[in-house]
């Protein structure tokens, strides 16, 4: 059951996206993004042996959708949602390639920016 939760929640996390704003300053412009966030859970192994029942980590990727472009933060709701570790940033992604965060399972996503060597990028979730 909790498995079928999970799922749910992600579909609806996922289908939740709202819009794709120009972050500069503060005007929001609608343009073509270079990146595209998605917004999953995960099974950690480790924590489900410990716990002896499945546990998840929700993680926040951010995806390449132009031939090259580097990724200098991913910040989840205004930065009151904490990556579980350091993550590496900056870094260089091409057409397709991804990198993400690890967050809390406490953490409702809302609002994931993500700083680019295109521009700043805000995607907003409705919950």
């Amino acid at each position: 059951m909790k498995k079928i939760m999970s799922l749910l929640c992600v579909v609806v996390a996922l289908l939740g996206l709202t819009a794709c704003d120009k972050a500069d300053g503060f005007f929001a412009a609608k343009k073509e993004c270079p990146v595209s966030v998605t917004v999953g859970n995960e099974l950690d192994r480790i924590a489900s042996s410990a716990f002896n029942q499945p546990a998840y980590l929700h993680y926040v990727l951010a995806k390449s959708m132009v031939d090259e472009i580097t990724i200098n933060y991913i910040v989840v709701n205004r930065g009151n949602c904490e990556p579980l570790t350091k993550a590496e940033f900056p870094v260089k992604l091409k057409f397709g390639e991804q990198r993400g965060i690890s967050i809390s399972r406490q953490c409702s996503v809302s609002e994931v920016s993500v700083g680019t060597s295109n521009g700043n990028w805000k995607f907003e979730f409705n919950e």
